[in-house]
C-alpha cells in the first residue's frame, strides 16, 4: 500500500470483531490508539468529574458562610443560656446538633461543655453577690450609726464633763473642729491631755504627752479609758511628761555639740531621730547600715544604749560618748574582707607554707592593700615578681594573678 493511500475503513459487527480490530489497531498505530482512549475515557469520566467540582465549590462556601453562622449560634448559647439553670438541657441538645451540622460541612467539633459549669457559677456567684451586697449594705449602716453615736458622745463631753472628773482644777478647753475633733483637757492650767475623735472612722484618742497614745473603737472603751484617767495623779503626769522632754532637749543638744560632731566625722557615723515619740535613735555607718540605737523611755525616764541602761543624765552623758567612740563602724562588706584576708594569711603564713618558699628560693612581700584589692606578692631569689595572691573586695573572690597581671586562676566567691 502506497504511503499517501488512505485505509479502507471498516466497521466492526460483532464483539470479536470489535476486539481483533482494536488489536490490530494497537499494532500498527500505538501513539493514535492511546490517545483514543485518554479522550474516550475522560469523555465518559467527565460528568463525573463535573459533578464534583461542583460540589467542592458549594462546601467551600458552605465553610466561609455556615462556619462563621455556627460560631455565632454557639456564642448565642453560651450568652443566652449562661445565667439560667433552666435552659442548660436546651443548651445542651442544640450543642449537640451543632456538632452534628459541623461533621456533616466537614467542620471540627466544637466543645459546649461548659455550659452546665457557667451556669451553675453564675447561679453561686449571683447568690454570693446578694449575700456580700446585703452584709456590706448592713455593716455600713452599723459603721455610720457608730460614728454618729461617737461624735454626739465626744461632742456631749462638755455637758458630760462631771460625771468622769470631780477635781475642779480639771478644765476643758473649746472644741475645737476639723477632720478631728479636739479636746484640751488641762490641770492647774497645764495641758494634761489631748481628747481627740476621728471624724471619718468615729475612733476616741486619748493623748499624753511623751506618756502615751490610745485609741477606742467604742464608746464604752472611751468611757472607761476617761474614768482611769480621773484616777490618776496629775501633777505626776505632768512632771514626767516635762522631764522627758527635758531628756530630749538634753540629749539632742550633746548629739549636736562640737564634741559629739567630732566623734561621728572622725568615725564617719551618722545618726537618725524618729519623728514621733517615744524617740528613737539610730547609728549607721558610712554604708548605711545600722550599727546601734538608742532609747529614750518616757514611762521610766531612763537611756537605753543597745542593752546598756542608765537612769540619770549625768551618768548616761559620758557613757555616750565613749559608746560612739567604740562602735562597732566597719559594713557586712567589709566585715566579709576582713574574714577572706585573715583566713588566706593564715595559709600563706604557715610554717609549711613558709618553709616550701624558703626550700623553693622563694619569699612572701608584705601585703599590698588598695581600695579595690589586697595583693600577696610571690617573689624569687631576686626579688623579681613572680606571681601575686588577691583579693577581690567586690567580689570576695582570691585571684592567682602573674607578673603581668594576667589572671592564672580565680577561687571561688565567698560573699554570703
Amino acid at each position: 500500500m502506497s504511503p499517501r493511500t488512505k485505509p479502507k475503513k471498516t466497521t466492526p459487527k460483532t464483539k470479536l470483531q470489535a476486539h481483533k480490530f482494536l488489536k490490530n489497531w494497537h499494532k500498527k498505530n500505538p501513539r493514535r490508539f492511546r490517545i483514543f482512549g485518554t479522550v474516550l475515557v475522560l469523555l465518559i469520566l467527565s460528568p463525573f468529574l463535573l459533578r464534583l467540582w461542583h460540589l467542592n465549590q458549594v462546601v467551600k462556601v458552605l465553610e466561609r458562610t455556615d462556619q462563621a453562622l455556627i460560631d455565632e449560634i454557639g456564642s448565642k448559647l453560651d450568652q443566652s443560656f449562661s445565667g439560667e439553670s433552666a435552659a442548660y438541657t436546651l443548651s445542651s441538645q442544640l450543642a449537640g446538633d451543632l456538632n452534628e451540622i459541623r461533621s456533616l460541612l466537614l467542620l471540627p467539633s466544637k466543645d459546649y461543655s461548659n455550659f452546665e459549669q457557667q451556669v451553675l457559677a453564675s447561679e453561686e456567684d449571683l447568690k454570693t453577690g446578694v449575700y456580700d451586697q446585703m452584709t456590706s449594705l448592713v455593716e455600713s449602716r452599723k459603721q455610720a450609726e457608730k460614728k454618729e453615736a461617737n461624735e454626739s458622745a465626744f461632742r456631749a463631753l462638755v455637758e458630760n464633763f462631771g460625771t468622769f472628773f470631780s477635781n475642779p482644777e480639771l478644765t476643758l478647753g473649746p472644741l475645737s473642729e476639723g477632720d478631728y475633733l479636739i479636746y484640751e483637757l488641762k490641770y492647774q492650767d497645764q495641758l494634761l491631755a489631748t481628747l481627740g475623735l476621728d471624724k471619718a472612722s468615729g475612733t476616741f484618742s486619748l493623748d499624753l504627752k511623751y506618756l502615751r497614745y490610745e485609741t477606742f473603737s467604742t464608746k464604752a472603751d472611751w468611757d472607761k479609758a476617761l474614768q482611769e484617767l480621773a484616777l490618776e495623779d496629775f501633777a505626776k503626769l505632768i512632771a514626767d511628761s516635762r522631764a522627758y522632754e527635758q531628756n530630749i532637749s538634753a540629749l539632742d543638744e550633746y548629739l549636736a555639740s562640737q564634741e559629739i560632731k567630732q566623734v561621728l566625722a572622725e568615725r564617719k557615723i551618722n545618726f537618725q531621730k524618729s519623728e514621733n515619740w517615744p524617740y528613737l535613735y539610730t547609728f549607721q555607718n558610712h554604708a548605711t547600715e545600722e550599727i546601734g540605737k538608742l532609747e529614750v523611755s518616757a514611762a521610766s525616764l531612763t537611756f537605753k544604749l543597745d542593752k546598756q541602761l542608765f537612769s540619770d543624765w549625768e551618768t548616761f552623758k559620758p557613757a555616750l560618748k565613749s559608746y560612739l567612740e567604740k562602735l562597732e563602724t566597719a559594713s557586712l562588706q567589709e566585715k566579709e574582707v576582713a574574714n577572706l584576708r585573715s583566713e588566706l594569711e593564715d595559709i600563706l603564713n604557715e610554717n609549711a607554707f613558709q618553709s616550701y618558699l624558703a626550700d623553693n628560693n622563694l619569699s612572701l612581700a608584705e601585703a599590698r592593700d588598695n581600695p579595690d584589692r589586697i595583693y600577696y606578692d610571690i617573689l624569687d631569689s631576686e626579688q623579681a615578681l613572680i606571681q601575686s595572691f588577691v583579693i577581690d573586695k567586690a567580689t570576695l573572690e582570691i585571684l592567682v594573678l602573674g607578673p603581668a597581671g594576667n589572671e592564672l586562676m580565680t577561687f571561688g566567691s565567698k560573699k554570703n
